[in-house]
């Protein structure tokens, strides 16, 4: 787990050891919303972008030892606020 990811991603605060290294993760007091422009790029070449869009996450999975825990991320797509740009766009990633 990258501690660091989750308060990104989850909100919350992170727990330092007496050297100042990172060593948890408290989890947030609110539910965060991350809101604005979101570029996907996939493993088969694509690029995804959307113009507006809400980003919610929370912890997925169970917390055992038999299954796996997971950051469960989903975007909602919005109407940009721009009405000529498309809600989203898909592309092919130029290679350089």
């Amino acid at each position: 787990m990258d501690y660091e990811v989750m308060k990104e991603l989850l909100g919350g605060s992170l727990v330092t050891g007496a050297d100042s290294k990172v060593t948890g993760w408290n989890a947030p007091t609110d539910v965060i919303v991350l809101e604005g422009e979101f570029v996907i790029e996939t493993v088969s070449g694509h690029r995804i972008t959307i113009f507006n869009g809400l980003l919610q996450s929370n912890l997925g999975g169970n917390l055992e030892m038999t299954t796996v825990s997971q950051i469960e991320v989903g975007i909602e797509v919005q109407l940009p606020a721009d009405t000529t740009k498309p809600p989203y766009r898909i592309e092919d990633i130029e290679e350089v």
